[in-house]
């Protein structure tokens, strides 16, 4: 055989071989590798004893875990993990400064776990993001008082969910957005944020170290250079319809990697409710505008649409809203074109709700409106992989257009 002799206990292992045989033994053994490991099983893992809820890692605990001491290697500590405790900061620690010493927050508990030998994760960490985390706990004094040491074996973020080129951050209700956002500007990275209004871009503009580039709905947001790559997103806000993004997904189809974190909340629902009824007529508006109509006409006097009578209604627009109240009146027969390119109220009679099914304007906002509607609750509602699914194939279908 190739061995002269070889032995060894759970610990460690030794052989003996003749130098020349070293890259036989090699060779044999790369070649038994090939055939039987998996590129998983190169892995460094953990074996987890216990789950922990925050409110349990605590002092206590680490006290009644002393009497299953002393630990080694027949008699190992136990190694727990708990999981979505958010990083607050950091810093480096020991004479080398070579050792990573963290500060986590979980609802109203904290800790400030070590991890030794941890200072090549710094440039990964990123505050406000959750990670889960597996330790050991070990009860300790500082200066006469009892204080819980806890020693991370591992750490890795839990927030988030990768699909091809696509990762989603999901932080979606995250108290505070700005700090989150000021983070990430603390990268190389390039950051590109959605806000639902200028009026919310402009608020946040001062508020940021630097410049980063905003996306909102309206015609300021299509005539964007976009002169730069910007690999992360935030979605600040909800945004209301898939169209929004799509500049976004089309001009960044090539990237390697787009990372797109979600700050938004349910909260924002109510915002893009206004915005929705800002621009899309509903059934009730358009009896509204018929009322208003019908009370202010004058026997066979010419509209202007709209005109001084839309200050007696109890909501304003812009417009592009002005424009598809105009095309449904006209095509259910309330209005008519007159020469002159002028228009004339005919007749709005109570059952003319019902003819607005016939209106091919209406049938459009309706479906705008359901399109709106099942984005935002995609948005609210999937989970972080679902979400990490649908960008990715947004990426992917401009990828396959370009």
């Amino acid at each position: 055989g190739l061995l002269e002799r070889f032995g060894g206990h759970q610990q460690a292992a030794g052989l003996t071989i003749a130098p020349q045989r070293v890259a036989e033994l090699r060779e044999q053994v790369n070649r038994l590798a090939a055939c039987r490991l998996q590129p998983e099983d190169l892995v460094p893992r953990y074996y987890i004893d216990a789950e922990l809820p925050g409110h349990q890692v605590n002092l206590e605990l680490a006290g009644q875990l002393s009497a299953l001491e002393p630990f080694g290697t027949a008699n190992p500590a136990p190694v727990f993990c708990s999981r979505s405790w958010e990083l607050r900061s950091w810093r480096l620690v020991g004479s080398g400064k070579d050792h990573l010493k963290l500060n986590f927050k979980k609802g109203d508990r904290s800790i400030k776990p070590i991890l030794f030998s941890g200072a090549s994760l710094t440039p990964k960490l990123c505050r406000y993001r959750k990670l889960d985390l597996a330790f050991n706990l070990q009860a300790g004094t500082f200066q006469d008082q009892p204080v819980l040491n806890v020693e991370l074996k591992d750490l890795c973020y839990s927030d988030s969910s990768v699909s091809g080129k696509v990762e989603v951050v999901d932080r979606r209700g995250e108290p505070e957005r700005l700090d989150y956002i000021r983070e990430l500007d603390r990268s190389s990275d390039q950051v590109a944020v959605f806000t639902s209004t200028r009026r919310r871009e402009e608020m946040l503009k001062p508020r940021l170290p630097r410049e980063v580039m905003f996306i909102t709905s309206g015609k300021v947001y299509r005539e964007l250079n976009l002169d730069k790559m910007y690999s992360q997103l935030v979605l600040y806000d909800l945004p209301l319809h898939p169209q929004l993004l799509s500049r976004y997904f089309k001009e960044h189809s090539s990237l390697s990697k787009i990372r797109i974190h979600l700050l938004y909340s349910s909260g924002s629902r109510k915002i893009n409710d206004r915005l929705v009824a800002m621009s899309l007529p509903t059934r009730r508006a358009l009896q509204e505008i018929c009322r208003v109509l019908v009370e202010t006409a004058a026997g066979d006097e010419q509209l202007v649409f709209p005109g001084p009578w839309k200050d007696r209604l109890t909501f304003s627009s812009g417009d592009k809203y002005w424009e598809r109240c105009r095309d449904i009146l006209i095509e259910t027969g309330v209005l008519v074109g007159v020469p002159g390119g002028q228009l004339k109220l005919t007749s709005c009679p109570e059952s003319w709700p019902e003819k607005l099914e016939m209106s091919s304007t209406f049938r459009s906002v309706q479906e705008l409106v359901d399109e709106c509607r099942k984005f935002q609750e995609l948005l609210l509602q999937g989970s972080k992989q679902e979400l990490a699914r649908y960008f990715k194939a947004c990426l992917y279908n401009y990828s396959e257009c370009s």
